[in-house]
């Protein structure tokens, strides 16, 4: 007789049974697959508790493992998938391609292998969620497991289920002696026969069912240990539906727990921890926690409660009665408007509850809530709540949102005619300046009317009798003529508003910190350090938003950057970067992408300044209006070698004019001439760099302007560089790196070896390995022949620091070629035909052939197989 064992501790432990080959599968498609994996299967088969394993076994391995899920619930919300990653603030602060970005940035954060995003119930994804798990999916720096329910709604996922890069494993339900060893696991000892049998009929392998059935059972009393096996005393279920399991298991709650499940079920969300405690009794909490129907977690600095299973909260919600769901609702607005309502979510939530009751007792609350999902860029949630809050009185500020969610969302005309309907209608000055200025906001980045929007805002300004809010106006006009790259007007706007000390704290700041971009951008270091510190300490007391802390931490790195320290700038940038992220703003650091993708660049660090533009241009919400960051990033495709992706930014330039391009004219004409200068055709190169230098100094960009022509001496051409370079000092603040740039072309031009010795020494103290590189490269050239390879060798070391293909000041031409002999070399050992040359450099079709005849006679080789060799023999790098 076997012997009697005591009775375990149940349902506590459910291993994971029977799922060996299948998390083969999965591990396989994870290791193999950086994109994504899809397990489908009905509800309770087991899906997510796969994922849950292979989370922890990737944790194990040192591997970064970020769970969420998707309620339907919370569908109509802006990626509240993705709530658990971001600190209440990043939710409420900030525009929807930010945010994406941002949260982008935190799942892919990984230095070694890719990160694993595990998202549970993707079908019940909000669209901008989607949206972005479509980019996680293509981004190296993650792999997406997810689950989907079938028989289940997938619109707003169709695009992320179609995915080139998704693999589909399909979960069914466990078999019968896999049923049996997880039920006999969870109890911790055997079945009695005909209650297994039971059971398996019941069940028929869904792990959940099965879960559910044990569970109800135990606190039912109809499962008992006989001392040898667990057998049923009764039928475990009259149903073998698990609607009917669930529900009997929620019948045997008390009244008190009963009421916390339907108040969590009507929320639709998880809900702050305090407000539960503060709905019922800990014990009700307790209860339901012992039931395994509710969990914890944390999310940024709250603790939430939340249902464990989404059909625990469908099953809830279906029984109410519309008094009942009444009372819930009403009981969710108490607890949530006491607590204040931190998050964005919080937000949403009161105000769809307030229009479900029909009864809004918090007008400013609802049209807040519309406006921040306008910030979000759900259009359809903001049209939502404001034509609710119209409905209910709410007046100008909701018609003011409902209009600019109609311009969002395709309906301009409509949208631009209620802004001046609402101008005309204007109570006060307020109420005018803020239709005045959405109009303009929404002619200058959605309609490209950018003299339009300007030419309203400097018109509004003196019609607007309210100082203050002609101040505000006129920031904005500022602000529009900086995207466009009038430096000058912005700086001279801003000033004028800040030296006359009558506006408000918040748009002294603006105005401050416009000038300090605008000064360092000029040369003006010593204007805008004493500008940023000022914007700095008003910064300070008011804790800023993004568009000054950008702004002010753009300008230090810049100023640093130009004086030369290149350690300095990303130091900066990269701290307040640390900062934002620790005081629950990341998306403010992707925003400072756009300034250290300069840094990286200039410290030969290509890929890495590539990866960080490219997070810059995904978190512009409206990219297109400020293309300085999408220039600087074909610049980096340029010095990485990347060229067809950098035609194909260049492409989107020349396709037509958008707002803004002019403060990316002059940079965008650098990656075309660094593009030509990649492809040998050195001359044309040149003049493209003159040209560009001309644009970026006419709008104010003085320090492109100066690296343009630096860029002319780099391909050869010092003596056409020196004097632009030596009118640029002359009106600049020093330290600054132009200077440098005049010195090191005035070192080519007098070939002073001990200058460039010099320079390349200061280059390497501010970390521009680069320019040390060349620097040294350069002196190899004219140095005495015994001096000559320890300055190659010095050049190769600065070079070990950078992950990019050599400048044409790394080039080393073969002496006896002349300028044009070695450019058409260099163009045909690049793959261009004869034709494809001449048609470059406007020469007949005969003089490439007749250029590369004499050069292979100089170099012995017959052949363009042997100039590729022989060329590419002479770089740097070889």
């Amino acid at each position: 007789m076997a012997e009697q064992q005591s009775i375990p501790e149940t349902g506590v432990h459910w291993p994971l049974t029977g799922r060996r080959a299948l998390m083969a599968e999965l591990v396989d498609a994870i290791e193999g697959n950086n994109g994504a994996v899809l397990l489908a299967g009905d509800a309770g088969v087991g899906k997510s508790r796969l994922l849950e394993e292979l989370g922890q076994q990737l944790i194990g391995e040192g591997r970064k493992v970020v769970r969420c899920s998707a309620t339907a619930g919370t569908r109509q919300i802006p990626f509240a998938l993705f709530a658990p990653v971001l600190e209440p603030e990043a939710l409420e602060k900030t525009d929807a391609a930010r945010l994406s970005a941002a949260i982008e940035e935190t799942l892919t954060a990984s230095s070694s292998s890719p990160s694993l995003v595990i998202i549970d119930d993707v079908n019940h994804a909000d669209s901008a969620s989607a949206g972005l798990v479509s980019r996680l999916i293509d981004h190296p720096g993650s792999v997406v497991a997810m689950t989907l329910r079938q028989s289940e709604p997938t619109n707003a996922v169709d695009a992320i289920l179609a995915h080139r890069d998704l693999t589909t494993i399909e979960v069914a339900p466990l078999d019968r002696a896999a049923t049996l060893e997880l039920a006999e696991s969870a109890l911790g000892g055997p079945l009695e026969a005909s209650t297994a049998d039971e059971l398996w009929r019941l069940t028929e392998g869904n792990a959940l069912f099965l879960r559910e059935a044990v569970l109800g059972a135990l606190s039912a009393g109809l499962l008992e240990w006989n001392g040898r096996h667990w057998w049923a005393t009764a039928g475990i279920s009259r149903a073998g539906r698990l609607i009917d399991i669930v529900r009997s298991r929620q019948a045997s709650l008390s009244d008190r727990a009963r009421r916390v499940l339907e108040l969590l079920a009507v929320a639709g969300e998880p809900v702050p921890m305090p407000m539960a405690e503060e709905a019922a009794e800990a014990s009700a909490i307790a209860e339901l926690e012992q039931a395994q129907l509710i969990g914890r977690s944390v999310s940024g600095r709250r603790e939430l409660v939340w249902l464990t299973h989404p059909l625990y909260a469908e099953l809830a919600a279906a029984d109410l009665s519309p008094d009942d769901r009444r009372d819930s609702l009403e009981r969710l607005i108490e607890l949530y408007t006491d607590s204040g309502a931190q998050r964005a979510s919080d937000l949403f939530a009161l105000a769809e509850w307030q229009l479900e009751l029909g009864s809004i007792g918090d007008m400013d609350q609802v049209i807040d809530a519309a406006d921040r999902a306008l910030m979000l860029f759900d259009v359809a949630l903001a049209e939502r709540l404001a034509a609710g809050a119209i409905e209910a009185g709410g007046g100008f500020r909701a018609r003011l949102v409902l209009a600019r969610a109609w311009c969002l969302g395709g309906r301009e005309t409509d949208g631009l005619a209620l802004l001046i309907e609402l101008e005309a209608e204007a109570d006060d000055d307020f109420e005018t300046a803020e239709a005045i200025k959405a109009r303009a906001f929404h002619l200058y980045f959605l309609l490209g009317r950018s003299e339009e929007a300007i030419s309203l805002l400097e018109r509004a300004a003196g019609q607007v009798d309210d100082p203050g809010e002609a101040d505000r106006i006129t920031m904005m006009r500022a602000s529009f003529e900086l995207y466009l790259g009038d430096f000058r007007a912005a700086d001279a706007a801003s000033t004028a508003i800040v030296e006359a000390n009558r506006a408000d704290e918040p748009t002294i700041l603006t105005g401050l910190s416009l000038i300090a971009i605008a000064t360092a951008f000029s040369g003006q270091r010593e204007r805008c350090e004493q500008v940023t510190a000022d914007a700095y300490r008003i910064a300070a007391s008011l804790r800023s938003g993004a568009f000054e802390t950008n702004l002010l931490t753009a300008s230090v790195t810049i100023a640093r950057l130009y004086a030369g320290d290149a350690v300095g700038a990303e130091e900066h940038c990269r701290t307040v970067q640390r900062e934002a992220v620790d005081a629950g703003y990341p998306w403010l650091a992707h925003g400072l992408h756009r300034s250290l993708g300069p840094v990286l660049m200039l410290r030969g660090r290509t890929n890495e300044a590539i990866r960080v533009l490219e997070i810059a241009a995904k978190a512009t919400g409206l990219s297109r209006t400020m293309p300085y960051g999408l220039a600087m990033l074909a610049n980096a495709y340029v010095q990485a070698d990347r060229l067809d992706d950098a035609r194909s930014i260049i492409e989107q330039f020349d396709s037509g004019p958008v707002p803004g391009q002019r403060t990316a004219a002059g940079v965008i004409d650098q990656a075309r001439a660094r593009l030509l200068a990649r492809t040998g055709a050195l001359s044309l190169a040149v003049d493209t760099f003159l040209a560009a230098s001309r644009t970026n100094d006419e709008i104010g960009h003085t320090y492109y302007a100066a690296q343009c022509l630096f860029d002319v001496a780099r391909c050869g051409r010092a003596d056409l560089a020196v004097d632009g370079l030596e009118e640029i000092v002359s009106r600049v603040d020093e330290p600054w790196l132009p200077a440098l740039y005049l010195e090191h072309v005035r070192a080519l031009i007098n070939t002073d070896v001990d200058s460039l010795v010099s320079l390349a020494r200061r280059y390497s103290d501010g970390g521009l390995w680069i320019f040390a590189a060349e620097a040294n490269a350069e002196a190899s050239r004219v140095a005495d022949p015994g001096a000559r390879s320890a300055l190659w060798s010095a050049a190769r070391d600065a070079w070990a620091h950078c992950d990019f293909p050599p400048t044409p000041a790394l080039w080393r031409r073969p002496p006896n070629l002349t300028g044009r002999e070695y450019e058409v070399a260099s163009m045909a050992q690049r793959g261009l035909t004869s034709r494809a040359i001449a048609e470059v450099l406007s020469v007949s079709a005969r003089t490439p052939d007749n250029q590369l005849s004499s050069v292979y006679q100089k170099l012995g080789i017959t052949s363009r197989t042997e100039l590729t060799a022989r060329l590419l023999g002479q770089t740097l790098d070889d």
